[in-house]
């Protein structure tokens, strides 16, 4: 790490520290999502410079994908070999079709329940309303944010109701 990135570090650490827990509260609440999304770009990343390189029997047990060939020059060897064995294995061309098939399955299955219970909910009285999001927390870790803004909008304790009425 620089100087520079070592001494922006000290001073994001110092305004965390100024500002006590509120501000503590506020950097996870930012950093939580974004390391998610680091996390979720850069495993792809690493998987797909595996499938593009070509296997050998030492340490590290891939070859590099990027290489220096000369004075400032990069050079880029990608091997198709592995997609060419994958695609030409009836096994695994298979697997890849019924994964696509059961993906498919739960995608419509899923739109055909959630958007009838979605408009449902969003039509319902204020008394429904809560009773349909409380149902939909039980049964439905995932949809907890979507049930708590829920009972927020239509108890009306958020300060500025449009942002709920808008998405009815």
């Amino acid at each position: 790490m620089n100087a520079i990135a070592a001494g922006g570090l000290a001073r994001a650490v110092q305004r965390l520290r100024a500002g006590g827990s509120a501000a503590i509260g506020r950097f996870f609440v930012i950093a939580v999502p974004y390391f998610w999304l680091a996390l979720f770009f850069l495993v792809p990343s690493i998987v797909l410079k595996i499938a593009f390189s070509n296997i050998q029997l030492s340490m590290p047990p891939v070859e590099p994908v990027v290489t220096y060939a000369g004075d400032k020059v990069l050079q880029l060897r990608l091997h198709f070999s592995n997609f060419a064995f994958v695609f030409g294995d009836s096994l695994y061309i298979a697997a890849f079709l019924n994964s696509l098939q059961v993906a498919a399955i739960s995608t419509v299955l899923a739109l055909l329940i959630g958007y009838p219970m979605a408009y449902g909910i969003a039509r319902a009285g204020h008394v429904r309303n809560i009773l349909s999001c409380s149902w939909c927390c039980r049964s439905s870790p995932r949809s907890c944010y979507a049930s708590t803004r829920g009972w927020a909008c239509s108890a009306a304790t958020v300060p500025s109701t449009a942002s709920c009425s808008s998405s009815a």
